[in-house]
């Protein structure tokens, strides 16, 4: 099945401090209100110089409390067969349902997928309804025989819900 691929990626964190009336004098109805959001980054996918050419989303059910997503070999939600060989992860987006138990995700220990260009390992635990955004901005490890897998790890047969973009 043939397919394009767009995103929108948004990482917004707006922290609104409320001062009260008595911190700030000869202020009015409440205080003051200082809000920090320059950090916020809002990207559409493909862009000129990222590309973005497959995508993988799933529900990752882990049996006995583990499981491996080879990038290699893949299957989606709609059915269809995705390898990400010769293609850099752009951007991943996992969550840990409320339900779950924490669920680790972590290079894997056999051919595993570095996110960062170099073979630096990496792990993330998600506690039960977090979840995690990471953008690579095309300088990750390209996916290949040696540099193919992430290990999940949690509790029996919790599923995380996992999206993927590469190119």
């Amino acid at each position: 099945m043939a397919y394009t691929v767009t995103a929108d990626l948004q990482g917004i964190l707006s922290i609104v401090q409320a001062f009260d009336s008595t911190s700030t004098p000869g202020a009015t109805g409440g205080g003051a209100r200082l809000t920090h959001n320059a950090f916020n980054q809002s990207l559409t996918l493909p862009t000129s110089t990222i590309p973005v050419t497959k995508a993988y989303v799933t529900n990752k059910a882990m049996s006995g409390g583990a499981a491996t997503i080879d990038l290699t070999s893949l299957t989606d939600i709609s059915q269809s067969a995705a390898d990400f060989s010769g293609l850099k992860v752009q951007a991943l987006l996992c969550y840990n349902p409320a339900s779950n138990s924490p669920i680790t995700i972590t290079e894997g220990a056999s051919n595993g997928h570095s996110l960062s260009a170099s073979s630096s390992s990496w792990k993330v635990t998600l506690p039960a309804g977090a979840w995690f955004l990471f953008y690579g901005a095309d300088g990750g490890q390209d996916v290949g025989a040696s540099d193919k897998t992430w290990d999940l790890s949690g509790t029996t047969t919790n599923a995380l819900s996992i999206a993927v973009l590469a190119g």
